[in-house]
């Protein structure tokens, strides 16, 4: 008889309240239920169902069914006694089969119904946006719902992720529908702020997992997750797979996003651990550099598992939060040899510390590094009962306490310590493991909540005054993106008043910011004014309308009057010709290693050069800037410069009584993070030398735009004082253009080193140092560091190489990118190498890679080398290179570091992106004026020492061919040549043919083949017929495959002409090996030594050249 659910549940069952579900749990289901309800029902049995029995879900939103006794690759055959709204459960039709701990979870529903559905407004209004589980990020950048997604619904058995930005950089937070659907109004952080989500399945895995893949060992030990350190994809119905990141470059990013059945990902795998040779250490810096890729994943993240050093794994957890990034929970590797309560005492203070759930993913009863007692660490039954002893609390232990989330044993530390032995067969302590009642994973009570970003105040505001439109530009940086609710920009009107005179468009991210307002007033002064998402007011620095470029007759405002600039007094005060007329302390000229001229990056952008300040010394010192100017008594002045990381307080420009003494200062500098105009005004008075004398310049201060010039009542007046000042056009790289080269057919091996496989590394003379893969600027490369004197290191090379195979004739040229930091040049280079020929790149010229806020595109120099013709199958060597020729010891400087001294990495770099460019060519050795037949792949241009002909007739005795000049070849046509020197060249082009073009006024060309009885090849200037089935006559070749298809013309006496011999009917057979000692002639004299031509050996005929 059918029965309701309410008559059941008070017949049968004991019931709890959890969430939005009352859970219902019987051990066998013996007549008919009905599942109307929000409700939890979970069967015990491993034989869930009688005959009788049978459910029918018909609350397909809310109910559940739970078979505690039946793993997911079981419950197939007890679907039968299940219906969906009274029709028969079918596993992806009507219903889903998961797992829950050791058993099965029902669902009544599959994913078309979209288990993620996204709205436009709270409380589920505005418009729907439904999402199905993907394998990526859904980028909502530039489509109608970025920005605009209020709330949501998820149904169970699911997982969603938000981001603020699609790169992952943003604010990103992870929900979990695990016991009951979700309704959600999403928190500020994200309301109207999501531009990417993903929806991930999320299956109910109990704590006990394995770290391994083996089914043998997963299936022995009942595990419901596994991983294997990759990002492998099996599939087990009955556990899911956890993929990781091991080290920084692998696993890839996609592959992680979208391999593996679980919804959560492993950061690196022990990122600390210097001392084990299979693991690739990273610093904490390193790891967060590649986090947001993590983040952008969708998944929920586990941190890197270090393997002891937790102040690592501290200051990365306290990084994460800093951001406001996520993860999600701490990955822990304990083989702590102790008992429970140290374990205990361990994982308590690690969660306290880091505030996450932990997973162990690496654990036994310690290793073989912690000790056992005695010696003997056989796999005996002994030594199992002492694992056992202690290892079975540690289980009892993990599984009671709520913030241990999951726990996995690791086997191969040691026979005595082994869980699991092969097969199904299990040691006492894998047996313990295996049987254990382990709980669910999860548990919402211990979950995270990313922390909000750290808010900022905006920085670096710039005010300039543009002359030719008169409006007001800012330039200012602010880092809090969409966190702002509000961005204005405001005028001072009074004491501690201000007014909005705009209001910029917010950027959803970190951004710089470059505003043009017009019907403002120059001199006024602004400053920028955020209220970010706590309603907390920041304020950017105070700035005054000023000019970035000044020019000769350009107004200032000095005490209310207008005044006018004139003439620069200052010679290269942009450093457009580097640091000439700049002295340092000393006295003697500015150079390195106190300063440097960079070529861009200035107030002005790429093309804009400024000086850069390597050193912290005092007014004498070689670190110090220094300059001295004559000025005019009792006359008003005025000075501007550019800066920006400038210290303040001790770069001072001062009026003098001897050039030596600062008798009164006109200009103090203050502290400045950004580019910055400071100016100031000044009479002279009864003083007539001016000094500037910056020093104490933090190892970073930069500067550009020095300005100094006497102020003029009148426009005229200013200009005339300028007078005709020169304009220095600035120098334009003559950049070479190789666009015209192909690329060959041989293939680099990691060219822009996503591994050193397939490079010979440290290959130079110096092997120590610093010498590995690495990552600048986002461009992964070989990065070769020493730290040797120029004396120590005299025969040194760093070096990295590759040896190769052409796979074609040609002109190679080896082309790469290469970088190092300021003052590293020697003679970096770029080499490609034939056993008898060498070409070498120009020296490395750009030094800046440590430069502060360099791209990769101004860090990165592109070396070419000279041009190597490589016959087909010849190797070949390409490489990077440097000594330390040139080197000046301790030049480098560490920017921002007022010790630094040095530590002689003079000549080190760093390399990537090794590309071969290719120009085809064909080259044929032959003595000088000896008539060659030549067919080629490619179009070809003969050099100037070569004649090229093709043939256009015959006599009509058919005693001489005639040839045409040609200029240019036709790739797979045939014709004939003869050169003034023994080495022909043809320079080729166009698209390689693989079969010859057809046979053209009855000759042939081929690429690789042999001529046959009847055809006519060329020999010492004569046809000669061949008398044998083929003939061959090497590569590339041509030949007369008939005569009576030559057309016949009149031959005149300036016709090019080529005799045809007559057939030598007792020749027996035609080879062409290249080789001869003596023989006879077809005349029967027996030859000369070395004779050339038509020859007879060993009753073959051979033509020998």
């Amino acid at each position: 008889m059918l029965k309701s659910f309410i008559t059941t549940l008070l017949a049968c069952a004991t019931l709890f309240v959890y969430a939005d579900n009352i859970t219902v749990n019987v051990s066998q289901v013996s007549e008919p239920v009905t599942l109307s309800d929000d409700v939890d029902y979970a069967v015990s049995s491993s034989t869930p169902f009688t005959l009788e029995g049978s459910i029918d879900i018909t609350n397909v939103e809310n109910a559940i069914l739970i078979l505690h006794g039946v793993k997911p690759s079981e419950a197939d055959a007890w679907l039968s006694y299940i219906t969906i709204a009274g029709q028969p459960a079918v596993e992806g039709i009507n219903c889903q089969v998961r797992m829950h701990r050791n058993g099965t979870l029902i669902l009544p529903y599959t994913e078309d119904e979209a288990p993620l559905k996204l709205y436009t407004d709270v409380d589920q209004g505005g418009m729907l946006l439904p999402l199905k589980p993907s394998t990526a990020m859904q980028n909502l950048t530039g489509g109608i719902y970025n920005n605009k997604i209020r709330s949501f619904t998820l149904r169970r058995g699911y997982m969603a992720c938000f981001n603020t930005r699609a790169d992952g950089t943003g604010y990103s937070r992870i929900f979990i529908a695990d016991k009951t659907n979700r309704t959600v109004n999403l928190p500020a952080i994200l309301d109207g702020k999501v531009s990417a989500v993903r929806v991930l399945r999320w299956y109910d895995a109990n704590k006990r997992g394995y770290a391994g893949s083996s089914s043998d060992a997963n299936s022995a030990l009942k595990t419901t997750w596994c991983y294997n350190w990759d990002a492998s994809n099996p599939i087990w119905k009955d556990r899911e797979y956890v993929v990781h990141h091991h080290h920084e470059g692998w696993p890839g990013f996609t592959d992680l996003a979208a391999n593996g059945t679980s919804p959560n990902l492993l950061g690196n795998n022990e990122p600390d651990n210097t001392a084990d040779d299979r693991e690739h250490p990273s610093t904490v810096s390193e790891v967060l550099k590649t986090w947001p890729k993590m983040m952008a994943t969708g998944k929920r993240l586990g941190s890197p598992a270090v393997a002891g050093d937790y102040n690592w794994l501290y200051q990365f957890i306290d990084s994460i939060d800093a951001k406001g990034w996520r993860c999600d929970f701490v990955c822990v590797h304990a083989y702590w040899y102790s008992d429970w309560s140290s374990w205990q005492s361990q994982l308590k203070a690690i969660y306290e510390r880091t505030g996450r759930p932990i997973w162990i993913t690496e654990m036994n009863y310690g290793a073989n590094w912690t000790g056992w007692p005695g010696s003997n660490t056989s796999g005996n039954d002994a030594n199992y009962a002492i694992h056992k002893q202690h290892f079975a609390p540690i289980i009892d232990g993990l599984e009671a306490t709520g913030y241990i989330e999951r726990y996995a044993a690791y086997n191969a530390v040691q026979d005595c310590r082994r869980v699991w032995l092969g097969g199904s067969e299990l040691t006492p302590s894998g047996e313990y493991y295996a049987n254990k009642n382990s709980q669910l994973a999860f548990n919402s009570s211990y979950g995270v909540t990313p922390k909000q970003p750290d808010m900022h105040d905006p920085t670096g505001l710039n005010v300039t005054w543009d002359d030719v439109d008169n409006t007001t530009i800012f330039t200012f940086y602010e880092p809090n993106g969409e966190y702002n609710r509000s961005m204005t920009i405001e005028r001072k009107v009074g004491d501690d008043q201000w007014e909005v005179v705009n209001t910029p468009f917010q950027k959803e991210v970190p951004a710089s910011y470059n505003v043009k307002v017009e019907g403002l007033t120059f001199g006024d002064t602004y400053r920028i004014h955020v209220v970010t998402l706590n309603g907390v007011n920041r304020y950017s620095n105070i700035a005054t309308c000023s000019r970035t470029n000044d020019t000769a007759g350009c107004v200032v405002i000095v005490d209310g009057e207008e005044y006018y600039i004139g003439g620069n007094i200052i010679t290269n005060g942009e450093f457009d010709n580097a640091l000439e007329g700049w002295n340092d302390g000393t006295g003697a000229p500015a150079a390195a290693p106190g300063f440097q001229a960079v070529p861009f990056g200035g107030n002005d952008g790429d093309g804009d050069a400024y000086l850069q300040c390597w050193m912290h010394t005092g007014a004498t010192g070689n670190g110090s800037l220094a300059r001295n100017f004559d000025v005019e008594k009792g006359q008003k002045y005025y000075f501007g410069v550019m800066t920006k990381n400038n210290t303040g307080s001790y770069q001072k420009l001062s009026l003098s009584a001897d050039g030596q003494a600062e008798s009164e200062t006109v200009s103090n500098l203050v502290d400045c993070g950004a580019w910055s105009k400071q100016t100031a005004y000044f009479e002279t008075g009864d003083y007539d030398k001016l000094i500037l004398r910056y020093r104490w310049l933090g190892s970073k201060a930069q500067y550009d735009k020095f300005y100094l010039a006497k102020l003029f009542k009148t426009r005229d007046e200013a200009l005339a004082d300028a007078g005709d000042e020169e304009v220095v056009d600035k120098p334009v790289a003559d950049t070479p253009d190789y666009s015209y080269l192909m690329t060959p057919s041989v293939t680099i091996v990691n060219p822009s080193f996503a591994s050193a496989d397939g490079w010979n590394t440290a290959a130079g003379t110096y092997t120590g140092g610093d010498q590995r893969t690495a990552t600048q600027l986002g461009l992964s490369c070989w990065n070769a560091w020493w730290s040797v004197t120029s004396e120590q290191g005299k025969d040194m090379t760093l070096d990295v190489n590759q040896q190769l195979t052409a796979k074609e004739s040609g002109f190679y040229r080896l082309q790469c990118k290469a970088c190092t930091q300021h003052f590293c040049l020697t003679d970096q280079h770029a080499y490609l190498s034939t056993e008898n020929a060498t070409a070498v790149s120009p020296a490395l010229t750009w030094h800046y890679l440590d430069i502060p806020d360099v791209r990769a595109d101004q860090a990165w120099e592109t070396l070419t080398t000279d041009s190597v013709f490589i016959d087909e199958s010849q190797a070949f060597t390409i490489g990077f290179a440097s000594s330390k020729e040139g080197a000046v010891d301790y030049t480098w400087r560490k920017y921002a570091t007022t010790d630094s001294k040095g530590d002689n990495r003079e000549g080190w770099w760093c390399a990537t992106d090794f590309t071969l460019l290719y120009q085809p060519a064909y080259r044929r050795a032959a003595d000088a004026a000896t008539w060659q037949t030549l067919c080629l792949q490619y179009d070809a241009v003969p050099t100037d020492n070569v004649k090229v002909y093709a043939v256009t007739g015959r006599n009509e005795a058919a005693t001489l061919v005639v040839l045409t000049p040609v200029e240019n070849l036709e790739a797979g046509r045939p014709y004939i040549y003869i050169s003034d020197v023994a080495e022909a060249l043809f320079l080729e082009s166009g698209t390689k043919l693989v079969q010859p073009k057809p046979a053209e006024n009855g000759m042939a060309g081929f690429f690789k083949n042999y001529v046959g009885k009847g055809c006519y090849i060329l020999v010492d200037g004569t046809w000669q017929v061949v008398t044998e089935q083929s003939v061959s006559i090497g590569n590339n070749r041509a030949y007369i495959k008939s005569l009576s298809d030559i057309p016949v013309v009149e031959v005149t006496g300036d016709m090019t002409t080529l005799p045809v011999a007559p057939d030598p009917t007792a020749i027996s057979a035609i080879t062409a090996d290249g080789t001869a000692d003596n023989g006879y002639t077809i005349g029967g004299v027996k030859a000369v030594e070395n004779a050339r031509g038509l020859l007879i050996k060993g009753g073959k005929k051979i033509v020998r050249k």
